[in-house]
């Protein structure tokens, strides 16, 4: 199922816009690590060097290119189960900088509640690439 989405003003409790350039359809600061049938469906990305930072199971895919940090060895860094056919499907290249992209500010849960725990399973569509959010929430009031 793709369902759009629309960042606006209302959505951030500073009623600013968070319009990032996001080249990336998933980036990582410190790795990134697929199993099962997951892929990402668009570029990744990771500032991370470190050996097998970028865990890639067999069944598991990018279907664009992937970016590692600067310096970072390709052959080290990303650990491809798949050997036959690779588990990228275009190339892997190095960041010429590491990368930071700062979340915006978002709205403080409703006070005098109690802890709920909210589990959210949301697929979404950002064209041009499709994403899964699967986020677990514990808020206190």
């Amino acid at each position: 199922m793709k369902m759009p989405i629309r960042l606006s003003s209302e959505m951030f409790s500073n009623g600013s816009e968070w319009n990032p350039d996001l080249p990336f359809a998933v980036f990582s600061r410190s790795g990134i690590k697929l199993s099962g049938s997951a892929s990402i469906i668009g570029h990744g990305g990771t500032n991370a060097i470190n050996a097998n930072a970028v865990d890639l199971s067999w069944a598991t895919s990018i279907d664009s290119n992937l970016a590692i940090g600067p310096g970072g060895n390709p052959d080290t860094v990303v650990n491809q189960s798949n050997f036959i056919n690779g588990n990228v499907g275009l190339s892997i290249g190095n960041l010429p900088a590491p990368l930071d992209y700062p979340l915006p500010k978002f709205p403080e849960f409703p006070t005098g509640t109690n802890a709920r725990k909210l589990n959210r399973i949301s697929p979404t569509a950002l064209p041009p690439w499709t994403i899964q959010v699967i986020a677990t929430h514990t808020y206190r009031s």
